[in-house]
Formats: C-alpha cells, structure tokens, sequence
C-alpha cells in the first residue's frame, strides 16, 4: 500500500525526486521470485504550483484515449517527470487485437490460454489466436 501512495503522490507532481539514502527496503519472495520494494519514509512538502502545473499539463493535452496521440502525449510527459525524478522509464509494448468495429463487451481465455473470445456489440463473436494476435 505504501508503494502505491508514494507512486500516486510522485505522479501528482507533489514529491521530490526519492532520497534512496532515507529509503526503507523490503525484499519479498512469491512464486520463486523476489521483489525488491522502496517505501520513503515521508513525502517532501507539498508543493501546490508544481501540483497545479502538472495537472495543466495533463488536462491541455485534451483527451486521452488509448492508442491516441493524446495518450501519446501523456505518455511523453509522464516519462519526462520520472526521468526528471532521476527515475529510469521503460514502455511497454501494446498489443492490439484488430477485428471489431466498435468497443467489445465480453471476452473469455480458453482453458489453456492459448485462444481467447471476443464479442462486441457490432453483432460480432471472434476466436484469436493469444500468441499471434490472429
């Protein structure tokens, strides 16, 4: 929980960059892997011009729906305050499932995984292939 409040509060652009040195670490193991989690121990003081600068920036760029340039754009500014931060950004890669005409409503994995299920109310069912997107 104390990792989320931290991620959320340095997203809201009211925290300074972390201070590795005051920082608690907690190692877990789950499933045969180990994570390795930073909580600090107090956020830096607020700071309400840098938290209504942020929120500016973010409501400028208009919307923001997946795959749009809008996200894109959110996309860039979100990498750029982390990098500010001192913080090493990495994206991941969005896989699109392209067949329906509008936005689906269900979808079910088989048991295996390996196929999925998708409806949409275009009046369309459609069988995919998880691996190949096909």
């Amino acid at each position: 929980m104390a990792r989320w409040i931290a991620a959320l509060v340095v997203l809201s652009g009211c925290m300074g960059a972390p201070n590795d040195k005051d920082a608690t670490t907690f190692i877990t193991h789950e499933d045969g892997r180990e994570t390795v989690t930073q909580v600090l121990p107090k956020p830096a003081a607020f700071d309400g011009k840098r938290a209504m600068d942020y929120l500016n920036a973010i409501c400028a760029i208009g919307p923001r729906i997946s795959g749009t340039q809008g996200m894109k754009k959110q996309q860039e500014l979100l990498r750029k305050h982390f990098e500010e931060l001192g913080l090493k950004v990495t994206m991941q890669e969005l896989r699109c499932f392209k067949g329906h005409r509008i936005w689906l409503t269900s979808l079910a994995f088989s048991p295996d995984g390996k196929m999925l299920l998708t409806a949409s109310n275009d009046a369309s069912a459609l069988i995919w292939d998880v691996s190949t997107l096909r």
